[in-house]
């Protein structure tokens, strides 16, 4: 059985390290807190589907990706899905 080299901790691995602990983790946790503080529960947990669309977003202007029409019209779906859900006279 062949053996793989040990994983070497560079810089960019430490930075991402820290930005998944800090940013994703953290800030996320104090935003979905700050949340429940204003918003049910239920009702919060609907906006967890916002999640891919930002993300998809994030990567199209931080990284440079492709913006596709599968990407647009996939988040359109989440955006028009949350809309129903949050129609007034909804009970959630």
């Amino acid at each position: 059985m062949a053996r793989r080299p040990a994983a070497v901790w560079g810089q960019a691995a430490i930075w991402g390290t820290l930005y998944l602990a800090l940013v994703v983790t953290a800030l996320g946790y104090l935003v979905w807190n700050y949340g429940l503080e204003r918003v049910e529960a239920p009702r919060l947990a609907l906006l967890i589907n916002v999640q891919p669309v930002v993300g998809a977003l994030l990567g199209v202007w931080w990284l440079r990706e492709p913006l596709t029409v599968l990407t647009v019209v996939g988040g359109v779906l989440v955006l028009v899905g949350l809309r129903v859900a949050f129609r007034p006279g909804r009970m959630v």
